[in-house]
């Protein structure tokens, strides 16, 4: 009799912590797939100031960045430095390197920390579309060198790319920015053997285009649907060639996009991406979970069953 309750006891203390454990794990789950994620719309950046003697680092720009706009400003912090140049380098219309200097800074108080801002025009420099490299250079106390820190960004007069999520027929949605010096884009679209998706009765090329009076004013940018499905363009890979053009006609950039597209009928229920799939089916897993302890249960109670018959013989 003692070894059966031990047994009965057994089984109890096991679905119970089974269902504990189950639940503890849904719960979380629960929550991330019933609420919609949302942001701030915050940024943070974090920057590093130099704490080491001798010490010089680039805030401005960030590394890697692409400004629009030919103004430009510029930032370095220092600590306790004797001297700091800071250099811009870049190609010329012959492909040679050109180094300039564009600040030789010497603190009034000798060893101070701080940090300097400057503002420069890249067309100063280079009178179209370039990468350009920063180089600070710091002293110590005594005079040496303590390395160089380096940052690289590039001018374009206009940039562009694909949002994520396409519109709700399955239409990619281009997002472009331009400067003043642009009056308007061309979008032309190449399936991936090289044909263009839109074309006139004649069979001769149509590009999509858009001005500068399609800026939205909130966000600055052009914000464009391409229109996929109206030209019942296939499904599969594409190639949008975004071509800027200034007042007087003249390209001034371009940019190469890939995208893949895949028709969506919008009077047809999207069918809700749980986040676990078995096979063919789209389960949540909270219902995966739910129907896992049932089964547990139905087991754990024949279990029970079959240890009190054979307690009761």
């Amino acid at each position: 009799m003692q070894k059966t309750k031990k047994q009965l006891l057994g089984f109890v203390g096991l679905a119970t912590v089974g269902i504990m454990t189950a639940v503890a794990y849904a719960m979380p789950a629960a929550a991330a797939e019933d609420e919609p994620l949302t942001g701030t719309g915050d940024v943070n950046v974090v920057v590093t100031v130099p704490t080491q003697e001798g010490s010089g680092k680039i805030t401005l720009p960030v590394d890697g960045r692409v400004e629009t706009e030919p103004e430009t400003e510029i930032a370095y912090m220092y600590n306790e430095i004797g001297n700091a140049k800071l250099y811009i380098e870049y190609k010329d219309q012959n492909n040679n390197i050109v180094r300039k200097l564009l600040d030789d800074f010497t603190p009034d108080e000798p060893y101070s920390a701080g940090e300097r801002r400057l503002t420069v025009n890249l067309l100063d420099y280079s009178e179209k579309e370039n990468d350009y490299k920063l180089i600070l250079q710091v002293t110590n106390r005594e005079g040496a060198s303590t390395g160089d820190d380096i940052v690289t960004f590039s001018y374009r007069v206009m940039t562009a790319n694909f949002e994520k999520k396409p519109a709700s027929n399955g239409d990619p949605i281009l997002n472009i920015d331009i400067n003043s010096e642009v009056d308007k884009v061309y979008v032309y679209i190449y399936d991936k053997n090289g044909e263009p998706l839109i074309t006139d009765e004649d069979g001769n090329e149509v590009p999509v285009l858009v001005n500068r009076d399609d800026i939205d004013p909130a966000t600055g940018l052009i914000t464009k649907v391409l229109p996929f499905a109206e030209n019942e363009a296939a499904n599969g890979k594409y190639t949008a060639v975004v071509v800027a053009y200034n007042a007087k006609g003249n390209i001034i950039s371009m940019v190469s996009l890939d995208t893949e597209y895949t028709f969506v009928n919008p009077d047809l229920p999207e069918t809700p991406n749980t986040g676990f799939t078995i096979g063919d089916l789209n389960i949540s897993r909270v219902d995966y979970l739910i129907t896992g302890l049932i089964v547990f249960g139905v087991v754990a109670g024949f279990a029970l069953y079959l240890v009190y018959r054979k307690s009761r013989r």
